[in-house]
C-alpha cells in the first residue's frame, strides 16, 4: 500500500493543479403554474383548522391545533417558495402574518377570535395591508 500511495502522490505533484474555481448553481425561477398550484394547495391545506374552528369555540385540544396548523404552515412555506420574482417582497409579508396568525392560533388553543384581538398581530396587519392586496390582486389575475 505505501508503494502505491507514494506513486499517487508523486504522480499529483508532476501535475499542474488548476486553480479551483466556484461554480454557482441557480436555481430555477418558479413559474406562475407553480405558484398557482401553491395557492390552489394551500386553499385545501386550510380546510382541518377551517374543521376545527366549526367544532366550536376554543380551547381545542393541542393535539388537533397542531394537526391542523402543521400542514398549514408547510403550505404557505410552498406558496412563498414558489412566489415569483416580482411578488416574492410582498409573499414574504403575507408569509410572516401567516405564521404570526398561526402562532397566536396555537397559542391560544385554538381561538380563531384571538388574531383578531392581538394588538401586534393588528399592528402588522395594518402595515402590510398592500403587500396583502398586491398578492391578493397578483393570485386572482393569474390564477384563475
Amino acid at each position: 500500500m505505501p508503494i502505491v500511495l507514494a506513486a499517487a502522490v508523486a504522480g499529483c505533484a508532476a501535475a499542474p493543479t488548476p486553480a479551483p474555481t466556484a461554480v454557482r448553481v441557480e436555481s430555477p425561477a418558479p413559474s406562475r403554474e407553480a405558484f398557482c398550484d401553491a395557492v390552489r394547495a394551500n386553499v385545501e391545506a386550510v380546510k382541518p383548522l377551517n374543521a376545527l374552528n366549526a367544532k366550536g369555540p376554543a380551547p381545542h385540544p393541542a393535539a388537533d391545533v397542531a394537526a391542523a396548523v402543521a400542514p398549514l404552515r408547510l403550505s404557505y412555506r410552498a406558496v412563498l417558495d414558489a412566489a415569483p420574482a416580482e411578488l416574492r417582497p410582498d409573499a414574504e409579508r403575507a408569509f410572516e402574518l401567516a405564521q404570526m396568525q398561526l402562532d397566536i392560533y396555537e397559542r391560544t388553543s385554538g381561538d380563531a377570535t384571538a388574531v383578531s384581538t392581538d394588538p401586534d398581530y393588528a399592528a402588522r396587519a395594518q402595515e402590510s395591508a398592500p403587500a396583502l392586496q398586491r398578492v391578493q390582486d397578483f393570485t386572482r389575475t393569474r390564477c384563475s
